[in-house]
């Protein structure tokens, strides 16, 4: 078993460093009760009292939550599924907060760790005194954020353990978290069972992202709600944290950060190409996956230069690197994807090439004990489907972007820089 955490791994290796990371509250929402600001949710003690499950699971059902790391998964449903569970078997559940933000492009989760750690630990202390855990853990990566949770956590009681997670992509999946909490390698596992049917030490287990235990502790403390953290950058080296309310569109965001759209990657590693029309749905629509094109972990690249043909080839590089490899589909499939799409920004790729692409993103999907593999499958087929032209005209010859741009950074281009110097005087709280 592995807890505690002075020592352990000290997170993704630093990322070169572009305009200073920003974290930006939307106009009003700090006088309400933000996850970032200096309002109501960030200031109010975390010792009121606990609420019954019937209860917590009517919060999360009335607001509509999910899950925030990118499935958006119904968070009153896994709440509901752990307990049953636990009753079937007799055995008190276990109870994770989720914080491997593995994703390069993503920083809202350690940003809010950082800022905010009280507010997620409550949501943890919500869950599992309403669940009667029998363990809580804080899983965390990133030292910086891992040391805030852990000043926030030694007041607390019952006991939350916190553990150095390995940083990667596929550690935050959260089976690969259980495997570790229970003293195996951070790889995701074959399901079933899943974590809320066998999880840590065989125990039902509710494994839950960093915002969306925040967001409950938000809505049981009163706010009308869920908000909704976004991560926004764009290859001119911009990068911004922002917290923003859900009626709220992607132009408008995008409008209020001054950031012309641009060609817009939605959803990240995991995401698709976003429409004009897309841009003009609801976040909370996009969040809620009523829209073929979804939120997923709240990250928004815009592409002002880079062809979409030579994001996708960085970040199918980058998926090739990061999977668990060990799933024949996933350490065959991705590199076989990946060349097909370098081929494409080389010029030196056929009709044929794409035909056994968007084959291969049709077939493999769902054959991945994680998700890596319907990410990269995903992102082929949105720039098959969505950037049809584009693609076309890469068969005839390479653009000047793909031409000059031939490599594959390690994290790619889009990765937020950090560790980054956040202080809660640093927020732009816009009134």
């Amino acid at each position: 078993m592995r807890a505690e955490t002075a020592a352990g791994p000290r997170g993704p290796a630093p990322t070169p460093a572009g305009d200073p990371l920003q974290v930006r509250v939307w106009p009003g929402l700090s006088t309400c009760g933000s996850l970032l600001g200096s309002g109501p949710t960030t200031t109010a003690p975390a010792t009121d009292s606990g609420q019954s499950l019937d209860a917590l699971v009517a919060v999360a059902e009335a607001a509509g939550l999910r899950g925030r790391g990118g499935a958006g998964f119904p968070f009153a449903v896994k709440l509901r599924a752990v307990a049953e569970q636990a009753a079937r078997t007799g055995l008190a559940p276990v109870v994770v907060l989720n914080g491997e933000e593995g994703e390069p492009a993503s920083a809202k989760d350690r940003v809010l760790m950082t800022l905010a750690p009280e507010v997620a630990l409550d949501g943890l202390r919500l869950v599992g005194d309403a669940l009667g855990a029998h363990s809580r853990y804080a899983y965390v990566s990133d030292a910086t954020a891992r040391e805030r949770i852990a000043a926030a956590a030694r007041t607390l009681t019952p006991e939350v353990q916190v553990v150095a997670a390995p940083p990667g992509y596929v550690s935050g999946e959260e089976s690969a978290v259980v495997r570790w909490l229970s003293g195996g390698p951070a790889k995701p596992t074959h399901k079933p069972p899943r974590p809320y049917e066998e999880g840590v030490q065989g125990r039902p287990t509710l494994v839950s992202n960093v915002e969306t235990l925040a967001q409950l502790a938000r809505l049981v403390r009163g706010a009308p709600e869920p908000t909704l953290l976004l991560t926004v950058s764009t290859d001119h080296g911009r990068h911004a944290v922002v917290e923003v309310p859900g009626e709220l569109t992607l132009d408008d965001v995008l409008g209020w950060l001054g950031i012309e759209p641009g060609e817009v990657l939605l959803g990240g590693f995991f995401g698709r190409f976003a429409s004009a029309a897309t841009r003009r749905h609801p976040l909370r629509e996009l969040a809620a996956r009523a829209h073929p094109d979804v939120l997923g972990c709240g990250i928004v690249l815009v592409l002002h230069e880079t062809c979409p043909v030579t994001a996708v080839a960085q970040v199918l590089r980058y998926l090739e690197r990061e999977n668990a490899e060990q799933c024949g589909p996933c350490f065959k499939g991705i590199p076989s994807m990946a060349g097909v799409v370098d081929a494409l920004t080389a010029g030196t790729a056929g009709a044929d090439d794409v035909r056994k692409l968007t084959g291969w993103a049709t077939s493999l999907r769902g054959r991945g004990d994680c998700g890596t593999l319907d990410a990269a499958c995903g992102l082929v087929t949105s720039l098959a489907e969505q950037r049809t032209a584009t693609v076309t005209r890469h068969l005839e010859a390479p653009c000047a972007w793909c031409t000059d741009h031939p490599a594959r950074p390690e994290a790619t281009a889009f990765a937020v820089p950090w560790p980054a110097e956040i202080h809660p005087t640093d927020i732009q709280e816009d009134r």
